[in-house]
């Protein structure tokens, strides 16, 4: 599943600065202590590309949040990003159980 949040303000007066989500525990994950899942790799591959602001994803009891700043590289391989975060993920998973 792509994570595509709905931007849609009145840009007459908001300008959207970030987005906000929530990650429900999966049994998966709860069965190795993983359930307080961060952002996904399809998750940080859209906020490179997409809206570069203040992102929070609610795990089962932790906020997760990325910023980007006049810091954060200008040139990111936002797939490289998705692939090392999904492997990252299976790695921890495969191991939970």
């Amino acid at each position: 599943m792509e994570f595509k949040p709905d931007l849609t303000v009145d840009s007459s007066r908001y300008r959207a600065v970030g987005t906000f989500h929530t990650h429900p525990t999966h049994d998966k994950f709860e069965q190795g202590g993983l359930g307080n899942d961060s952002f996904s790799g399809g998750d940080l591959k859209w906020a490179f590309e997409n809206l570069k602001g203040v992102h929070i994803a609610q795990g089962a009891q932790t906020q997760f949040m990325v910023a980007f700043t006049a810091e954060t590289p200008a040139n990111i391989d936002t797939a490289e990003i998705k692939r090392d975060a999904h492997q990252r993920l299976n790695e921890l998973t495969s191991s939970a159980g």
